[in-house]
Order: structure tokens, then C-alpha cells, then sequence
């Protein structure tokens, strides 16, 4: 296995990204990954890309988001609980 060079064009700032996939991180998304194609976030500027790569690592596809990560799950089950109306 070599390395894979994947080729976004950024919807968020107009710039194509050339990302280098290492033999690591294909070894780690295909132990982790649940289905195909494998949704894969990439930071890149102020922004992040979400990269949907099949079993060989091509892109099928990508999303451009603003991520705003509020609380990690098990908090934000908690403050969801503790908001509920009393009965």
C-alpha cells in the first residue's frame, strides 16, 4: 500500500486541496471504517472538508462545513436530560 493523493475543490474558499492520504491513515480508516463510502473530516483553513472515500480511497464526494462542536456526546445527553419538563 503507497500513498494516495486526493484532490478537493474547497466550495468554502474557492482553492483546490491536494491532500496526501499516508499508508497509516488508509490503514486506520479501513479498521475503522463502518460503511462505504467513509465519511473523512479534514481541518483546512478556518473551515473543515468532509471527504467521502470508497474501499480504494477515491473521493465520491465532498462537503464543506463550519463545525461547531459544542459538547462531547455524553455532556450533551446530560444537558438534554437535565432540560426535560418535570412531569
Amino acid at each position: 500500500m503507497t500513498s494516495t493523493k486526493i484532490i478537493i475543490n474547497c466550495r468554502a474558499c474557492g482553492l483546490r486541496v491536494y491532500y496526501e492520504l499516508s499508508e497509516q491513515e488508509q490503514k486506520i480508516i479501513k479498521k475503522s471504517a463502518v460503511y462505504w463510502p467513509c465519511p473523512v473530516i479534514v481541518k483546512h483553513r478556518d473551515h473543515f472538508l468532509v471527504i467521502h472515500l470508497d474501499e480504494n480511497f477515491q473521493n465520491r464526494g465532498t462537503e464543506t462545513s463550519k463545525v461547531l462542536l459544542l459538547h462531547e456526546a455524553e455532556d450533551l445527553e446530560k444537558l438534554v436530560e437535565d432540560k426535560k419538563p418535570p412531569k
